[in-house]
């Protein structure tokens, strides 16, 4: 025993022996109370006060597309003629073709935000080169930088029926691959009829853009207009123009048929198929498929700006220049200026040292605000410019409660649970026992408002009431309507319990990744004021993803999504992909649960529900491209989330560094 309380006694001395050595070096290299603040001029202070405006007028938006009559040919200035030297030395060697060919006579014309750019130069990133979804991507259309107007890319023009049924696109004449083969609509045939419609190799057709009201829609192309392609759909589908200008949309274009049809399970080279499985170690055709489409297979030809230079297992990932990229400047240079792309990998906490240090010349991804104040303060050392960016999601810690909680006789309380969170109230009363400003202070430096995900005040579906709905800090409102769920009772803690007297808690699940778990801790100490027990749960992304799809979890957090143009994706507004707080009913929904399919999945969505109403709302505001209809037809949905709180929201996002 004396052996025993030694040894402890020693364990405790070294521990409060490092404690005391490691406070005092912090109290040696820390500040003390005679450090003199850093000082800045008025000057400095007004420009970093400029540097965090991320305002912009709606009404007169950024735009870089540049309108110009394709029919006048070599005369005109955008006609291709300039490159880059090292593109120029290939087509003087005789291994390219000149630019003005390769490019094609109706390239797409983009201007700088500054000046015409000189060319040169390498991309750094950090934890993610981009392919296929930020960096490369190309669309039929796209969206300018502030959102409207939607203006050509790969499509020159387009046109649509009366009912937006039928859609026409009219692609650009000697756009080629980035292997010179050209690209028609014969790709898009290829990629819709014998790609997404074939079993065989999506299991279900699963690309969101080619529907509408859960039903598919088709592509004509005709052999004799190679550059002609029309998508027609069973029901009216506005919204199919901004759903084809994002990355979703690049799915469309990232399948090149003259390359992928020999390896075709079915329709391909069943000898060439056989010997490149055996080759790549492959089990199946469908493997083997998948394995060759991959967006990091530098043999597939693509029409980015930039593509895959060879294969690494490790970083950096490298993409160089498409030599056959169709996009010029307004002086006839062809785009993109940079030379290549390159991605390196490190710990997502390491991302701001990183940068600071000079590790990217581009950087957003995995910078969150708290590190605005020690990115602010390297600019000098590290010599760059920290620019602040408006977000189109409007959240990035959002809390959202499952509506559709799996109950079970052996978890009664899984049942109580779910029926708290289906009761408004309750919502509500969350909603308003948070004390927003609080956290707005201590974690984004006031830089952000109280609001409910809603689209922010730049876009034309902004909606006032629903942006603060429940967003007062109102603890005695909230007891009060928790007191008239009758939730009164309180356990030997101090908290409320359930009905009829036994222990209620919730958790709130959560993991690292590209949300902030920072807040939680407010909301958890917040809904104990009011009564309400919380814990927080950090979980593995697989784990937290199970659990989800499992219906097993009270409230997780995530991020918002796109809520500028909220016909996209109204996760928030409507049971539609991405709708974690109602994921049985966008299941029932996903399935054909509205056309009356006996064999939908998930849980049925009651005509009485208001989601039922905001889903309505959603598809009727789809069914039109007249966007001022589009923000007429969709407010109901907004007015629905307002009044029941689907998501519990902090504040807007402060502006992205």
């Amino acid at each position: 025993m004396k052996d025993l309380l030694r040894r402890s006694l020693t364990a405790l001395l070294t521990v409060f022996g490092t404690v005391a050595v490691l406070l005092f070096f912090a109290w040696l290299t820390g500040p003390s109370a005679h450090t003199p603040l850093a000082e800045y001029s008025a000057e400095e202070l007004e420009a970093a006060a400029a540097l965090r405006d991320i305002s912009f007028d709606p009404a007169n938006p950024l735009r870089l597309h540049v309108d110009v009559d394709l029919s006048e040919g070599e005369k005109a200035s955008w006609h291709p003629k300039g490159e880059p030297v090292i593109l120029r030395n290939l087509v003087d060697a005789g291994k390219l073709p000149p630019v003005a060919e390769r490019v094609g006579p109706e390239p797409c014309v983009i201007r700088g935000n500054e000046s015409i750019g000189t060319y040169g130069g390498s991309w750094l990133r950090l934890n993610h080169l981009g392919l296929a979804s930020r960096t490369t991507y190309t669309t039929l259309v796209r969206f300018s930088p502030q959102g409207f107007p939607i203006v050509p890319h790969a499509a020159k023009s387009w046109e649509h029926s009366p009912d937006y049924r039928s859609w026409t696109f009219h692609l650009r004449r000697g756009m080629k691959w980035s292997d010179g083969h050209p690209f028609t609509s014969e790709d898009i045939r290829y990629w819709w009829e014998d790609e997404q419609l074939n079993e065989e190799l999506t299991g279900s057709m699963v690309n969101e853009v080619m529907r509408v009201n859960g039903k598919p829609g088709t592509v004509t192309v005709q052999a004799d207009k190679p550059y002609v392609v029309t998508f027609t759909f069973p029901d009216p589908n506005g919204a199919f123009l901004a759903k084809l200008a994002t990355f979703q949309g690049g799915f469309l274009l990232n399948t090149c048929a003259h390359y992928r049809r020999p390896f075709h399970p079915v329709l391909g080279d069943q000898d060439l198929i056989e010997r490149a499985m055996e080759a790549a170690k492959l089990p199946n055709a469908r493997a083997l498929y998948g394995y060759i489409g991959a967006f990091d297979n530098p043999r597939h030809p693509r029409l980015w700006p930039w593509v895959m230079r060879s294969y690494k297992a490790n970083p950096p990932e490298t993409a160089v220049r498409n030599p056959y990229y169709f996009c010029v400047d307004p002086e006839g240079n062809q785009l993109p200026y940079l030379d290549r792309i390159l991605s390196d990998t490190c710990s997502q906490d390491m991302v701001a040292i990183k940068a600071a240090g000079g590790a990217t010349t581009l950087q957003s991804r995995y910078l969150s605000f708290d590190q605005y104040t020690y990115l602010m303060d390297q600019r000098k050392a590290g010599n760059y410019e920290l620019y602040h960016w408006y977000a189109g999601d409007r959240s990035w810690f959002v809390l959202q409660p499952n509506l559709n909680r799996r109950t079970s006789p052996e978890n009664p309380d899984w049942g109580k649970k779910r029926a708290l969170m289906c009761d408004k109230r309750f919502r509500q009363a969350l909603s308003m026992a948070i004390n927003r400003q609080a956290i707005i202070k201590a974690e984004y430096n006031n830089q952000a408002e109280p609001a409910q995900v809603t689209p922010g005040r730049e876009s034309p579906f902004f909606h006032e009431a629903a942006f603060k709905a429940y967003t007062d800090f109102a603890p005695q409102r909230a007891e009060r309507l928790l007191d008239a769920l009758e939730l009164t009772k309180r356990d030997y803690e101090g908290y409320r319990t359930f009905v009829d007297g036994t222990r209620m808690t919730f958790y709130i699940d959560y993991t690292k990744g590209l949300t902030s778990d920072r807040p939680v801790q407010f909301v958890v100490n917040d809904w104990a004021a009011v009564g309400v027990r919380a814990v927080p749960r950090q979980r593995d992304r697989t784990l937290w993803s199970t659990e989800r799809e499992g219906l097993l979890h009270d409230f997780n957090i995530w991020i918002a999504n796109g809520e500028h143009y909220p016909l996209i994706q109204p996760r928030f507004f409507a049971p539609v992909n991405g709708s974690f707080f109602a994921l049985a009913y966008t299941q029932w929904i996903n399935t054909g649960g509205l056309q009356g399919d006996p064999d939908a999945k998930g849980e049925p969505l009651p005509k009485e529900h208001p989601l039922y109403a905001a889903l309505m709302a959603y598809q009727d505001a789809c069914a039109t491209g007249d966007l001022k209809e589009q923000i007429a037809r969709f407010k109901p949905a907004l007015d629905i989330a307002a009044e029941n709180v689907w998501s519990i929201n902090i504040c807007t996002t402060p502006p992205v560094l």
